[in-house]
């Protein structure tokens, strides 16, 4: 146990210059090392001491390199930073870094673009550099991960399934709202036929269809059962944009055949039906 107050004479000297890393965690470390849990053999602890010895005696402080900020990455839970010196062991981070985490150095693995660290080595030696990453991983961490992973994914496959459930039920829900629009505009327009036709009855007229000669939307037109067709006519030749001296209207008299309108006859004479079709020609010799 003689090499005990090396070590902690070790931590102690560095402190000044190293008063941006875990002071707690550097504590833990060096408690760590002391036990011998790093499991090192007798050569490395007089190593360690020598160079604690040396330190003590010229207070060299700059042969444990520069300051590094490092990211540190647990396979499970939130990263942080980390300052460490790139001439210290990489040993003492990884005691720190344990003892930080709360776990067992033990079955602790850290990794740097890859490779597992070399405890005896130093960061510069290893290749770590400033803003580096090592990456801390345990069974007990990677299971957490793995079942943080998967229930991410089922709780993602939930999601997926209630988005396509809401999605089919809103196509069924377009659907029937587009049948119910159907069935509305048909109501409707039946209800307002039958207003039509009411409304008719009660003037005592019919509706008459006047098919348009030119292949445009007819004309339809109520018309009194006892007036005169002229007055009519006129105006539907006038809605049809036809000269009405040259136009002639026609309707199916009882054998069938198409009959002209004669100015002075009436829906009552002709015996015309509610919602026939009259043909209107129109003569184009001069």
């Amino acid at each position: 146990m003689q090499y005990l107050i090396p070590i902690a004479f070790l931590f102690a000297t560095l402190a000044p210059a190293v008063s941006v890393l875990d002071d707690s965690a550097l504590v833990q470390a060096a408690a760590h090392v002391h036990d011998g849990s790093l499991g090192s053999k007798a050569e490395d602890t007089a190593v360690l001491e020598e160079e604690a010895e040396e330190e003590l005696a010229h207070g060299n402080l700059t042969k444990y390199g520069d300051f590094l900020n490092l990211t540190v990455r647990p396979v499970y839970g939130p990263e942080f930073s980390f300052s460490f010196r790139s001439a210290m062991r990489l040993q003492v981070l990884m005691h720190a870094l344990s003892a930080k985490l709360g776990l067992q150095l033990s079955s602790t693995t850290f990794t740097h673009s890859g490779r597992e660290l070399d405890p005896k080595s130093t960061a510069s030696a290893f290749g770590i550099q400033d803003k580096a990453v090592i990456e801390v991983s345990t069974p007990t961490l990677a299971a957490e991960a793995a079942a943080a992973k998967e229930k991410a994914a089922r709780e993602a496959a939930q999601l997926e399934r209630r988005r396509a459930v809401q999605e089919e039920e809103d196509r069924k829900e377009a659907v029937r709202s587009e049948k119910r629009r159907r069935v509305a505009k048909r109501v409707a327009k039946v209800a307002a036929e039958q207003k039509r036709k009411h409304n008719i009855e009660l003037k005592d007229a019919i509706s008459l269809k006047f098919i348009n000669p030119n292949g445009g939307e007819n004309v339809i037109m109520a018309i009194k059962r006892d007036n005169w067709m002229d007055g009519y006519l006129e105006l539907v030749a006038k809605r049809l944009g036809i000269d009405r001296s040259k136009t002639r209207f026609l309707f199916k008299d009882d054998e069938n055949a198409l009959t002209e309108i004669e100015p002075h006859d009436s829906v009552k004479t002709l015996g015309l039906q509610d919602e026939e079709e009259i043909v209107v020609k129109v003569s184009h010799k001069q």
